[in-house]
């Protein structure tokens, strides 16, 4: 019609491409945070082991290199620390990277990622349209907030919100202690957990949908193997473990 030759390439919707997340920790129980740690065993961020370096994609920043080697970029050195002398400030580097911010920049988990480990599970593929419950050439199958694996041939992980294993793995080395446990109360398909055992912890996952389990302990398994990369400026995987799940 005229009026859809009109309005067409219009919709009603922006592409989702952020999303939000809070930082919580129980009341004190003592007088302060380091008593609170020293008496719990928890409660502490791993700061320095959460530093992005120079090149990391995870900083959702300008690029290092417009500062890197500049005696004077006119503002904060780039790593969030400035040296004062002579009334300028003076760039100095934090060899572990830039201080941890509240904002990291992460592509959504590719089908490789999220797939890890199910075909040797031997975890049957649905079809695409079947994984997000639209009707197979539908205009929903099309759109981008149909959820993951819209318009795969066959999915193996079809969790709808599957999140990426570089995030995952950021966030439990930083809350997590030494020698600490990861635990998952809603752990679908075991994105958490995966993340717990590539960086060598032990984690527990809990979920209602034993399909979802079935592909978590296919992912774990993989995770535990050792065959994970370490992510850019982390160290290598020590002593992984397998993560035990509950139905």
């Amino acid at each position: 019609t005229e009026d859809a030759k009109r309005w067409d390439g219009w919709g009603t919707g922006l592409k989702p491409a952020a999303e939000y997340w809070l930082l919580l920790r129980k009341p004190l129980s003592e007088s302060s945070i380091a008593r609170n740690v020293l008496r719990w065993g928890v409660g502490g961020l791993h700061l320095d082991a959460c530093r992005f370096k120079p090149g990391d994609p995870m900083w959702p920043g300008g690029d290092d290199a417009e500062t890197m080697g500049r005696k004077n970029p006119g503002r904060s050195d780039v790593f969030g620390s400035a040296v004062y002398g002579g009334g300028r400030p003076q760039q100095t580097l934090n060899a572990a990277g830039r201080f941890p911010a509240n904002l990291v920049r992460v592509p959504k988990a590719s089908r490789a990622e999220r797939e890890a480990g199910c075909l040797e599970a031997g975890i049957e593929p649905i079809a695409g349209h079947d994984a997000v419950g639209r009707a197979e050439g539908s205009a929903g199958v099309d759109n981008p907030r149909a959820g993951a694996g819209r318009t795969a041939g066959g999915v193996r992980n079809h969790h709808p919100c599957v999140k990426p294993l570089r995030l995952m793995r950021w966030l439990v080395r930083l809350v997590t202690p030494p020698s600490g446990l990861v635990v998952d109360p809603f752990c679908g398909s075991g994105s958490t957990l995966v993340a717990a055992a590539a960086e060598g912890m032990d984690g527990i996952g809990v979920d209602l949908s034993m399909e979802y389990l079935r592909i978590a302990r296919a992912r774990v398994a993989w995770a535990s193997s050792g065959k994970v990369d370490a992510p850019d400026g982390a160290g290598a995987v020590a002593d992984p473990r397998q993560g035990v799940l509950f139905g």
